[in-house]
This record gives C-alpha cells, sequence and structure tokens, in this order.
C-alpha cells in the first residue's frame, strides 16, 4: 500500500507535496482513460511456496500521485529534466524517427531512473534503491553508475502491463544472513528489474550493488538480444525505431528475463 513520506526521498527537505508519479504533461499524448486497473504483488519464499495479493484500484494507473517529494525537488530539478526529455521522449512514444545520440540517451536513462525510483513508493516495502543512488541522481542528474537501461519500440495488442517491478536480496558472499528485514519479516531488496511501457516506447531497468553480476554475459544476455542498451551508452548513435518491434509475448517474457537467470545461477551469486 502506498504512503506518504515525511521527507523527500531524493533531497531529505520537508516538507513532501502530493504529486503526479506519471508526469502529468503526458495526457497530451496519453489519453488517462482507463476506468480502473489491478495492481498485483507476489512475494516468493525460500521454499519457493508464493503469498500474492491482488488489489483493484479505480482510476487510470498513470493518473496516480504519491506524496514522496519536496516541492523545490518537484518544482526545479525534476522539472527541468522533464522538459529537457520531451523532444526526444515524445517522438519515441510514437515509434516516429529520430536519431539517439550519447546526449539524448543520457537524459533517457536519467529520466527513466526518476521514474522508476518515485515508482518503487507504491509498495514501499518493496524499495530497493538506495538512498546513495538517489542522491546521486539528485546532485548529478544522471542515472547511477550500478544502473543497466534497456529500451525497445513496442506495440501494444493484449498484454495489460504498465509497470512490472521485481526485487530480491542478494549478498555478497553466499549464506551471509545479515541483512535488515521488513516489519512482515521479508528482507530488504538490493536488486530490481524494472518495465515500463510509455506509448511504444518499453523501458527495462536492472539495478544491483554487485558490478559482477551487471557484466555478467548469461544474466542479461537475453535482454541484450532485444533492447537496446542506453545506460551506460553503449552507441554513439542509435537510430530510432529499431527494425525489430517487440510483442505482447515477448514484453512479457522480457520483464522476468534477468530474474529468470538469476534464479538460475543463484547459489553462485549467494541469492
Amino acid at each position: 500500500m502506498a504512503r506518504a513520506s515525511k521527507y523527500c526521498i531524493y533531497c531529505g527537505g520537508s516538507p513532501t507535496t502530493r504529486e503526479h508519479i506519471w508526469a502529468d504533461w503526458l495526457r497530451e499524448y496519453i489519453p488517462k482513460t482507463q476506468l480502473n486497473h489491478t495492481a498485483s504483488e507476489s512475494v516468493v519464499n525460500p521454499d519457493r511456496t508464493v503469498q500474492r495479493v491482488t488489489k483493484r484500484w479505480g482510476g487510470d494507473p498513470r493518473s496516480r500521485r504519491l506524496k514522496i517529494v519536496c516541492g523545490p525537488c518537484n518544482h526545479h530539478w525534476m522539472s527541468g529534466l522533464q522538459t529537457a526529455v520531451k523532444p526526444t521522449l515524445i517522438p519515441m512514444i510514437f515509434g516516429q524517427s529520430i536519431i539517439l545520440n550519447q546526449e539524448r540517451q543520457q537524459t533517457i536513462a536519467a529520466w527513466a531512473a526518476m521514474s522508476m525510483i518515485c515508482a518503487e513508493y507504491f509498495y514501499p516495502n518493496r524499495v530497493t534503491t538506495s538512498v546513495t543512488d538517489r542522491r546521486w541522481l539528485y546532485k548529478n542528474k544522471i542515472a547511477p553508475s550500478n544502473f543497466r537501461i534497456w529500451i525497445g519500440d513496442y506495440e501494444r495488442k493484449e498484454w495489460p502491463g504498465h509497470w512490472v517491478h521485481n526485487s530480491l536480496r542478494i549478498t555478497e558472499h553466499e549464506g551471509v544472513q545479515s541483512w535488515t528485514v521488513h516489519s512482515d519479516g521479508t528482507p530488504r531488496s538490493n536488486t530490481q528489474a524494472v518495465t515500463f511501457v510509455v506509448g511504444r516506447l518499453f523501458i527495462h531497468a536492472f539495478a544491483c550493488p554487485f558490478p559482477e553480476i551487471l557484466s555478467a554475459g548469461k544474466i542479461v544476455e537475453t535482454v541484450d538480444a532485444r533492447l537496446s542498451q542506453i545506460w551506460p551508452p553503449r552507441h554513439s548513435f542509435l537510430i530510432w525505431p529499431p527494425a525489430d518491434t517487440l510483442n505482447d509475448r515477448e514484453a512479457d517474457r522480457l520483464t522476468a528475463a534477468i530474474f529468470n537467470r538469476l534464479d538460475e545461477a543463484g547459489t553462485a551469486f549467494g541469492v
């Protein structure tokens, strides 16, 4: 259940104000017409049993607001980042042609990081991004170095997903059990894979505190094969849209691709 934060998640200031998680300016390009939406949360226990809770909400999911950032952050650097990304993001929403140089890739990545960090707070007990990474984005206006962000062109048919968040705890050494737990007994996560869709733009991000996992080819190979990595940028420029468009099945499969590989290689990383 989403709840307010007394202090800004970025700068630590107060008071916080209730603001849209999905930029309100997007309504001009993506109408918020859904009468209701469903949110599901699943917890997989060590014995592989699953606890699942599904709740139905009124209204369009892209209209939801949270009280987690302060006015100065919202109206200054966050607003500035929204303004900076518009010339690049709007064509991509409609699958229109655009050249993505490294500066544009960096701006999209920073905007995506800001959006996913805010959206985590719909479920505060599943928040994964560290204070250090939030402060980094606040001070530098670029995505944290332990994030990997990919994008793809997606043509939606029936797949209902708008935002998918997978998180878990990975220990530095196998068997370490010293992490802090939440009040419900679940460990605090430090690794996440997030997918969110804005029009035709499919964004997938993975964040983990251990560089060896981020650079492990087999962990991210499925995502690398279908999406273009924009953070850190791999190419001096990308021609958009790509030749291959994602379908519903591929979009759904990619949301869990990294976590499926982590699950297969779990003991090697101390999952």
